[in-house]
């Protein structure tokens, strides 16, 4: 499905199919969608084809890069400063090789988002245990190793935004490996902003230390960083 399908996927007549009391799902998926087409097409935009030539680099970089990173920001950096020109001013003021940096990572969430399949995800805070709950249900024989328990690539999660004058807000979550350093970091896109737009994305990364008090420190990090409903 292509970016310009997708928003138009979330069909309003479906509605109905809806229990009135989980009617604003449709409604939140159907704002998030707009949101993440502006997004993509923003990135298209300011580097036209961008997506195509880094799939094209995921390909070349073969087993160099594990399965479930789809593309480290450096390769998407590196792609940005030799193989693109920018079709946009991006940030005010900021120097070209301080644009590509930022641009890489943004380009990197929505890339990993985009080749997974372009998926959302709506979590139940009921099924999502708080870290010192967790900790104390399970200690230290909670599972480890978040890169192999990853499902894809890189995902959307939306929330119902807290802001009336706007539907829904989430952000991009992806694994990411550090190919100069030898380890993984769980990258988070806040997508937050009243109005959707690429220079809004502040990518981060968490490294991960591979054991579970290193996880439980990041995912703190993580709920204090990705917004709830």
């Amino acid at each position: 499905m292509d970016r310009t399908m997708y928003a138009e996927s979330f069909v309003e007549h479906r509605d109905g199919e809806t229990s009135q009391t989980l009617r604003w799902l449709p409604e939140m998926y159907r704002a998030a969608a707009a949101r993440l087409e502006k997004l993509e097409r923003e990135a298209e935009q300011r580097y036209p084809g961008i997506f195509e030539r880094l799939d094209t680099e995921r390909v070349a970089a073969g087993g160099a890069v594990p399965s479930w990173c789809w593309l480290p920001v450096a390769r998407v950096h590196e792609v940005l400063a030799h193989d693109c020109i920018s079709h946009g001013t991006g940030v005010e003021g900021a120097s070209p090789t301080a644009q590509r940096s930022v641009d890489a990572a943004r380009l990197a969430s929505i890339g990993a988002w985009r080749a997974a399949g372009r998926h959302m995800l709506h979590p139940d805070d009921d099924l999502i245990p708080w870290p010192h709950e967790a900790e104390c249900e399970g200690g230290d024989e909670l599972p480890v190793g978040l890169p192999g328990r990853w499902p894809l690539c890189g995902l959307y999660v939306v929330f119902l935004s807290p802001n009336p004058a706007v539907l829904a807000e989430g952000g991009f979550l992806h694994l990411e490996w550090d190919e100069r350093e030898q380890r993984a970091a769980l990258r988070i896109a806040p997508d937050t902003a009243p109005v959707a737009g690429l220079d809004r994305l502040d990518a981060q990364a968490l490294h991960l230390v591979g054991g579970w008090a290193g996880e439980r420190r990041h995912a703190s990090e993580t709920r204090r960083r990705v917004p709830g409903p």
